[in-house]
């Protein structure tokens, strides 16, 4: 699949929280597995969200343990 291709199925979220939720936490993706068996967040875009008003960015933090998943493609995580 082309970067671009994997970057707009994400689209149906409309911020990082609601992400986070629909995904249990990163624990489970709605596009499922990979063909190596990761979980599918290839394209995920984590970037900040910009603020309606104002100007600036709107930083949200999760805590989490993320393993056998895959990232390629994405956008801006910060997984410190």
């Amino acid at each position: 699949m082309r970067k671009n291709d994997l970057k707009k199925r994400w689209e149906i979220f409309n911020h990082s929280d609601e992400i986070f939720r629909k995904t249990e936490g990163f624990k489970k993706s709605p596009f499922g597995l990979t063909t190596q068996g990761l979980v599918d967040f290839r394209g995920i875009s984590l970037s900040s969200t910009p603020l309606v008003m104002g100007g600036g960015w709107e930083n949200s933090t999760h805590e989490t343990d993320i393993f056998d998943v895959d990232f390629s493609g994405g956008v801006g995580p910060d997984l410190t």
